[in-house]
Formats: C-alpha cells, sequence, structure tokens
C-alpha cells in the first residue's frame, strides 16, 4: 500500500482509535464524568465528516491563484538536502 494511501487513513483511524479509548476508559470508571447527553456519538460523527469533507474539497473550490498568493512556504522549487532538513 502506498504511503498516501495510508496517511490518508491515518486521521479516520486516529478519531476512531481515540473514540474507542475514550468509551473503554469509561466503561472501567475511569477519567471524568460527564454528563450523558443523547446523541452526542452522532454529533460528534457528524462533524467529523464535515471537516473531512471541508479538507478534501477546500483545494477543489479555492482558485489557485489565491492558494499560491497565500501559501505558508514557496515550496515549487527544486529542494535540496539542506532545504528538506531545515523544513
Amino acid at each position: 500500500m502506498p504511503l498516501e494511501a495510508l496517511l490518508g487513513l491515518a486521521i479516520p483511524v486516529a478519531f476512531f482509535g481515540f473514540w474507542a479509548i475514550e468509551v473503554l476508559v469509561q466503561t472501567q470508571g475511569g477519567g471524568r464524568a460527564f454528563p450523558r447527553v443523547r446523541g452526542w456519538g452522532l454529533v460528534g460523527l457528524g462533524f467529523f465528516v464535515a471537516q473531512i469533507a471541508l479538507a478534501v474539497s477546500a483545494p477543489l473550490w479555492l482558485p489557485p491563484a489565491w492558494i499560491e498568493r497565500h501559501r505558508l512556504m514557496n515550496l515549487s522549487g527544486e529542494l535540496t538536502r539542506w532545504t528538506v532538513v531545515l523544513i
């Protein structure tokens, strides 16, 4: 499996992994006691899906010229080994 595919899966795997850890800790009686809210898991899942949709689609609906003007670093040229180390 290419590295790009693994990195793409890292965010959902981390989200569901931490969610599972939170459930396990709560069932064991550890951690802080929060009030039970009906549908809280669905709200969290909905916001997660909305965030993923926004993150994936943002480069498609932002104009390329605007992205080029507002980039943090110009990485479009040749990168030397020392440049990569500094980044």
